[in-house]
């Protein structure tokens, strides 16, 4: 059995947002209500939707599957969905609505260029060679100035901190994902699932009271060790943003929801857990080919440590006897448990491998390889051509 949640924000006139959820709190569809004919709707209610049947009422929003977005219009009864964008790491495609249904014949390629904080500043348009949309923040997030061509289809909602930016009927909040943020008074709209965690801070702040310094990936809270970049910082900001879309992101939030305090720190070497510390070693630039010829990213090596840590939080004790439980192959039963576990399930989702097919049967490597971005699996070297684990 699935479960389905739904989340309804009902304004006075009638007009509605209902965004679709998991079970897991992804969001899969939002739809916009918006009625011909106002009504006025009492505090504490919800009003009934719109009518696509009602040729002065209009429904559109958007569904999500991944990092594919599809939109939609049911406008008198008239229901057409077509695919919107597709996003990448660097920004997202976007074909020509007037070759709809032939979107693919035709595709426009944008890039996004970020400041320090991960805010897209700039919308850069591959085809044309030229900036599309422009947008000043500022430093709670909230957009001050923008500019762009007259384009309308130009026009993308990720904003602060790569965040969707939601406007219509006047809301002007981000999609955190955990809780929604309303950056005019730099507070999000309910209570941070981890308050308990931070009494000296109000649990509707947001960044800690200070964006400029922080960011917060997901409406949460994440450690780095002492000692942290700013780039690596953003590598795991954008890594864990990729993990939101794909799925994969389930252990790393396990582990944030937990009391104890789990640091991420940058490493030169293979990505590890060192349960005597606390801390998550990750290399955002190693990526490996493994003896069954399979490349994973370091975004799939993330989630990987990530599920030793989590085990390591719910079940110490067994995570203890396994570390020590030698395993042909594996080296131990822990290693066994995440290679044929929740790796598979992460490189399957992040197109690694295919149906059918297995990352390894042991923890080892053909070869240790440099790739281009945290989330591919372009080699830009190869490191080693030996095992490594």
């Amino acid at each position: 059995m699935s479960w389905l949640l739904l989340k309804i924000t009902q304004f006075k006139n009638g007009n509605q947002i209902r965004n679709l959820y998991d079970a897991g709190g992804r969001k899969l569809r939002t739809e916009y209500s918006v009625l011909g004919t106002p009504v006025v709707i009492p505090i504490g209610s919800i009003g009934s939707q719109g009518s696509p049947e009602n040729c002065s009422d209009f429904i559109y929003g958007t569904e999500y599957l991944g990092n594919f977005e599809y939109g939609f219009e049911n406008d008198c009864g008239n229901y057409g969905m077509y695919l919107d964008k597709i996003y990448n790491s660097e920004g997202y495609a976007v074909g020509l609505y007037n070759n709809y249904p032939n979107w693919y014949s035709s595709l426009n390629f944008f890039y996004y260029r970020k400041d320090h904080l991960g805010n897209n500043r700039e919308v850069w348009c591959g085809n044309t060679n030229g900036t599309v949309q422009r947008t000043q923040y500022y430093p709670s997030g909230l957009p001050w100035a923008e500019g762009y061509n007259a384009n309308p289809y130009n026009i993308q909602s990720r904003k602060y901190n790569g965040k969707e930016w939601i406007e219509a009927h006047g809301l002007d909040e981000y999609d955190s994902q955990a809780r929604m943020y309303y950056p005019a008074i730099m507070r999000t709209t309910t209570l941070d699932p981890l308050a308990e965690k931070y009494y000296s801070i109000s649990p509707y702040a947001w960044c800690g009271n200070n964006p400029v310094r922080n960011v917060d990936p997901d409406g949460r809270v994440l450690k780095y060790a002492p000692g942290y970049t700013q780039a690596f910082k953003q590598d795991v900001i954008n890594t864990i943003r990729y993990m939101n879309t794909k799925g994969t992101s389930g252990n790393i939030k396990n582990i944030m929801s937990k009391k104890e305090t789990v640091f991420i720190k940058e490493t030169s070497g293979g990505s590890r857990f060192d349960a005597n510390t606390n801390t998550l070693y990750w290399n955002p630039e190693m990526g490996i080919v493994t003896t069954n010829g399979i490349k994973l990213s370091p975004a799939t090596a993330l989630g990987h440590e990530a599920d030793h840590a989590q085990q390591w939080l719910n079940k110490p004790e067994q995570y203890k006897q396994d570390i020590k439980k030698e395993v042909s192959s594996y080296d131990n039963k822990e290693d066994r448990r995440v290679i044929l576990g929740s790796e598979q399930d992460t490189a399957k989702k992040h197109e690694e491998i295919q149906e059918g097919e297995t990352t390894r049967y042991d923890h080892s490597a053909e070869k240790v390889i440099k790739t281009t971005s945290p989330t591919t699996t372009q080699i830009k070297q190869i490191v080693k051509e030996e095992d490594k684990k």
